[in-house]
């Protein structure tokens, strides 16, 4: 069974399928305001470092991040529990998240750096990780300091006569990308993007898998798999769905915008016509597409608007990254770097 970004038998955003000891479950949300959103990618790219996993993919209905959030009902910590809890073991004393983000005191009086905590609202897992029969959820935190680096965490956050308690956090690394993250047995998985011996850290290509169990409330590492170079391969037999034409400038999400990619070319629909390109690579990730062809049905102003900046945007695409289980293209728009964000098709 090929299983992406967590999801394999409890719960797929949200949506609840049958518990058992072995359960998981990934929730992906979208940020609830533009302001938090930014200061999240702002924080965590540095570059264009962004973060994904991939599964064979079917072609059901699409519902958006937002909808699913909204329509949860699963039993457990919220995300806004989530979102607004104390976490530990990421500076000397706990901090406590006032939705979904901490800012500590200026480094210096008057200045404006200082450090920041920033919950990453897209990738939530749950699972069971002590055995105890009910569901600890995993969510991933980032860290900066005012530099340039940003460190990312895991904290698995269990549920105490109903409110949320962090025992255990770990630290994935500096800009390390996070594809994957799904619970196995009672093991927690995650597939990474992590930085070579001589890669500058901005820019990480080699795909390391880690298990962590929790024992004695922290995570220890129990295994570590490196699985070579990312390519364009891995982005391949995955249905795309667009989210946001820039990061926190969301778009319709019916009629659906699709992006897939084969061995040939890119197809999907832009909308309301079908499209296709043909696309390179001159190596991780980098990506090149070619000016899309498209049938040319007329559809409502709006609709056809979207598909004009969207269509626009792909042919200017020039690299792929990942951020929490959404696969980022990054393109140019009047001379500035903007990225287009897109989900994974859920069956």
């Amino acid at each position: 069974m090929c299983v992406i970004f967590g999801t394999n038998q409890a719960e797929v955003n949200g949506r609840s399928r049958s518990d058992n000891a072995a359960s998981s479950s990934v929730t992906w949300t979208r940020c609830c305001t533009k302001a938090l959103r930014l200061a999240a990618m702002g924080s965590l790219l540095g570059a264009t470092t962004l973060v994904v996993g991939c599964a064979p993919m079917s072609e059901p209905k699409v519902t958006s991040s937002t909808e699913l959030y909204e329509t949860t009902n699963r039993q457990g910590l919220t995300l806004d529990q989530l979102r607004n809890a104390s976490y530990q073991g990421i500076y000397d004393a706990p901090v406590k998240l006032t939705d979904g983000k901490y800012e500590g005191p200026p480094f210096q009086t008057g200045g404006a750096s200082r450090s920041q905590v920033i919950f990453v609202d897209k990738l939530v897992a749950r699972g069971d990780l002590d055995g105890d029969g009910r569901d600890e959820a995993v969510v991933l935190l980032a860290e900066s300091s005012g530099a340039s680096g940003t460190r990312n965490y895991l904290a698995v956050v269990a549920a105490r006569n109903g409110k949320p308690v962090n025992v255990a956090t770990q630290l994935l690394g500096d800009r390390v990308q996070l594809r994957a993250l799904r619970m196995e047995n009672g093991r927690l998985v995650a597939d990474t993007v992590a930085h070579g011996p001589a890669e500058a850290l901005c820019c990480p290509t080699q795909k390391v898998r880690r298990t962590f169990m929790l024992d004695r409330n922290q995570l220890t590492e129990t295994r570590r798999e490196e699985m070579g170079t990312i390519s364009v391969s891995d982005l391949q037999g995955v249905t795309w769905v667009l989210e946001e034409i820039s990061f926190g400038e969301p778009v319709k999400t019916e009629p659906a915008i699709t992006f897939r990619i084969d061995k040939a070319q890119i197809i999907g629909s832009a909308g309301c016509n079908s499209y296709f390109a043909a696309y390179s690579s001159d190596g991780p990730g980098q990506l090149k597409v070619s000016p899309p062809g498209a049938t040319r049905k007329a559809c409502a102003p709006a609709i056809m608007e979207q598909e004009t900046l969207y269509l626009n945007a792909l042919q200017a695409v020039t690299s792929y990254s990942f951020f929490a289980a959404n696969l980022a293209l990054t393109y140019v728009h009047d001379g500035a770097l903007r990225t287009l964000l897109l989900a994974p098709r859920v069956p």
